[in-house]
C-alpha cells in the first residue's frame, strides 16, 4: 500500500510551463503501467502548447472551472465533472479562456507494446 495526501504534496512547476503549478501524487513505477497521477491548475489565460506523447495514454478530468482542449486541431470545451482520454499520438493543447482557475486531474498510462 502507498498513501499520499493532497495537503502534503508540494506544488511544482509543470514540465510544459514552469508557471503552471502541479502536484504529482504518484510517479512512474508507483504502479504497473502508471506514468503519473496528479493534478494541475491553469489560471485564466494560461495554456499548454500543442504536443503529443507516443508512449502513453493520458486521462484528464476537470474538477474546477473549464478548459478548452484542442485535439488534433479540433477545439472542445471541457467543464467541471467532465474528462477526456488522449490516445498515444493525439496532438493536444489546453487553454483556460475563462475568468477563474481550472483544476485538472491527470493520469498517465504507458502504451503497451500491442497498442
Amino acid at each position: 500500500m502507498k498513501t499520499f495526501s493532497v495537503e502534503d504534496t508540494p506544488w511544482t512547476g509543470s514540465g510544459h510551463d514552469a508557471s503552471i503549478l502541479r502536484q504529482v501524487f504518484l510517479t512512474k513505477g508507483s504502479a504497473p503501467g502508471l506514468t503519473q497521477f496528479g493534478r494541475f491548475q491553469l489560471e485564466p489565460g494560461q495554456q499548454v502548447e500543442a504536443h503529443s506523447h507516443t508512449d502513453m495514454w493520458e486521462i484528464f478530468f476537470v474538477v474546477e472551472g473549464s478548459v478548452t482542449f484542442t485535439v488534433d486541431g479540433q477545439p472542445r470545451e471541457v467543464g467541471s465533472g467532465e474528462g477526456l482520454l488522449m490516445e498515444p499520438g493525439d496532438e493536444h493543447a489546453l487553454t483556460n479562456g475563462g475568468q477563474s482557475r481550472a483544476t485538472v486531474f491527470i493520469f498517465g498510462i504507458e502504451k503497451a507494446s500491442s497498442d
